[in-house]
């Protein structure tokens, strides 16, 4: 255990470009992270970082009012990360002796107190958790943060990790806090009605991934990444990104010989940001006939369901253009593409789509043509 307790020496901490570029990367790698000032509070409200991930622009505002350090959000909001806070090292060494092999698995970082944070991720289906005792701290919920080490304590001196490894959700062990000493004896039951209602964690068995969604070579992986997203939406349509986690995971394997991008957080990120956007009508099953009042000459079965779609489209991008193929528009009207392209034409006509990008055909290279929903 003396290696495991052998402090690096202490860096200064870093500077505000530093910090605003390390908050962005952090960010992108699935750990939500925010701002924070020489108190350890963040630099305005931050309660919406529990349910979405801060963007450049968020970043940004945020480093205008120069803080002092970052922290990142615990629970599910970030891929369960769950961080164990000693508030002496005289206690970790305590634990560390009683779970050796633990100690040695987790990302370790030394507090000014002195004390110690140990990294690691909560096993899927885990609630979130929160609980204090006299030796600290367990922080395994979004509600709660933690201070990174690229930041400077209240009193000046900053944190030091016990390892030049980054911090980075892969290398965290998989861990149930109350089977490794990480949650006190006398509070394993204790599970208030808060902690079950912001559990997020997924809790089923993964599905299969069907080889559709799997790229068989470079170039691929941003376009089967969203089709995977509009698979899983319709499934899971009210749950967050990390409920589908395994799915992503079991598609990173099967995906990673054939894609050049071989860091998964950055896969996770991709995944994440278009799950956000999608609509679960707008992402897989046969489009629901459109209830309301149609154009002249224009009702029936199969103009409603295009009506659905191009509208689920257009809410799931906010107004914003869409891709919309023959082939897929047929699909989920229940006819043929050809059927589908002569429906999508008479729209035009009529003023209900505008077309803003042809579309590219070919097996490997095409592309669906981009529209603009103005139906209203």
């Amino acid at each position: 255990m003396t290696t495991r307790l052998a402090q690096r020496p202490a860096a200064p901490p870093w500077s505000a470009p530093e910090l605003r570029q390390q908050c962005l990367d952090y960010n992108w790698r699935g750990i939500r992270c925010l701002a924070i000032d020489g108190r350890k509070r963040p630099v305005g409200r931050w309660a919406w970082v529990q349910h979405r991930r801060p963007g450049d622009a968020d970043v940004d505002r945020w480093f205008r009012r120069a803080p002092s350090g970052i922290a990142a959000v615990c629970g599910w909001a970030s891929g369960g990360l769950a961080v164990r806070d000693f508030d002496d090292v005289a206690a970790y060494s305590g634990w560390a002796a009683r779970f050796p092999d633990t100690a040695a698995r987790c990302w370790t970082v030394f507090t000014p107190r002195p004390g110690v944070h140990l990294y690691f991720r909560l096993p899927v289906g885990h609630p979130e958790v929160h609980r204090k005792d006299r030796t600290g701290e367990l922080i395994a919920d979004r509600r709660h943060y933690v201070v990174l080490p690229e930041s400077a304590h209240p009193s000046g001196r900053p944190y030091v990790p016990a390892t030049d490894t980054p911090l980075d959700l892969r290398i965290l062990p998989a861990l149930d806090p109350a089977a490794h000493g990480l949650m006190p004896a006398a509070e394993k039951a204790e599970r208030s009605e808060r902690t079950k209602s912001c559990s997020a964690a997924p809790s089923h068995l993964p599905l299969a991934i069907p080889d559709r969604l799997v790229p068989t070579g470079p170039g691929e992986r941003n376009a089967r990444l969203l089709a995977l997203c509009r698979w899983l939406k319709p499934r899971f349509p009210d749950q967050p990104a990390v409920a589908v986690l395994p799915e992503v995971t079991a598609w990173f394997r099967l995906a990673e010989p054939a894609i050049r991008t071989k860091d998964f957080n950055a896969s996770w990120a991709d995944f994440e940001a278009a799950w956000a956007s999608c609509d679960p009508a707008a992402a897989g099953g046969p489009a629901t006939p459109f209830a309301g009042e149609m154009p002249p000459g224009l009702d029936g079965d199969t103009p409603r369901r295009l009506v659905a779609l191009c509208r689920g489209l257009a809410a799931s991008k906010r107004g914003e253009p869409f891709h919309l193929s023959g082939p897929e528009a047929g699909r989920r009207c229940g006819v043929s593409h050809q059927v589908a392209h002569k429906w999508i034409n008479r729209f035009l006509a009529a003023g209900l789509l505008r077309l803003v990008e042809p579309g590219v055909r070919g097996p490997r290279s095409g592309k669906a043509a981009v529209y603009r929903w103005e139906g209203g």
